[in-house]
């Protein structure tokens, strides 16, 4: 028995850490279920791209400010697709992403792919939005671009890549200033 689990964590070391990072992400999150973030960020991106939408809108009319970018390129898609299904597809590019930048900092702070995704899934995932019912993973928000080059930025710091550490936490700020 013990063998067999020896084998098994070997085989599981010696496999891609982003695509099982990914699918651990896309396992977690990935569904048609619209947060209520989400909702909002979305109503935005489409009545940014298509004001007829809702005409006379208040509330959904503002200065897209840091949003631009997001509401360019989300509202394009909800133009042609359902909110639930812009949420999947989303979802599933923000797991890529994720899974391509958590990949990085696991190799640097020396861990094995099993290691990360048990320390990820059994100690992170439950409790991270303990504080302030925030979280990092996995809506469809701008600052799900910002928590990426965040986690960019930490690697390379990690990494005494300063000058591209600070590169990406400004424009990181330029799509969520509070991340």
């Amino acid at each position: 028995m013990t063998d067999l689990i020896h084998r098994t964590l070997k085989y599981i070391n010696a496999s891609d850490g982003r695509i099982l990072i990914f699918l651990m992400l896309s396992a977690n999150y990935v569904s048609p279920v619209i947060s209520a973030n989400e909702e909002a960020y979305l109503q935005l991106a489409r009545q940014y791209m298509d004001p007829d939408w809702i005409v006379g809108s208040r509330s959904l009319t503002v200065f897209s400010g840091s949003r631009y970018l997001f509401q360019w390129v989300v509202g394009s898609w909800l133009q042609w697709f359902s909110f639930e299904v812009t949420v999947i597809v989303f979802r599933l590019l923000f797991s890529g992403l994720f899974a391509i930048v958590l990949n990085r900092l696991r190799i640097t702070l020396g861990l094995e792919i099993f290691e990360f995704l048990v320390l990820i899934q059994a100690l992170y995932l439950p409790q991270q939005s303990i504080f302030g019912g925030e979280w990092i993973f996995l809506g469809v928000e701008t600052k799900e671009l910002a928590y990426v080059l965040v986690f960019l930025a930490l690697d390379d710091l990690m990494n005494d890549r300063t000058g591209r550490a600070i590169a990406m936490t400004v424009v990181a700020t330029y799509f969520h200033v509070l991340v």
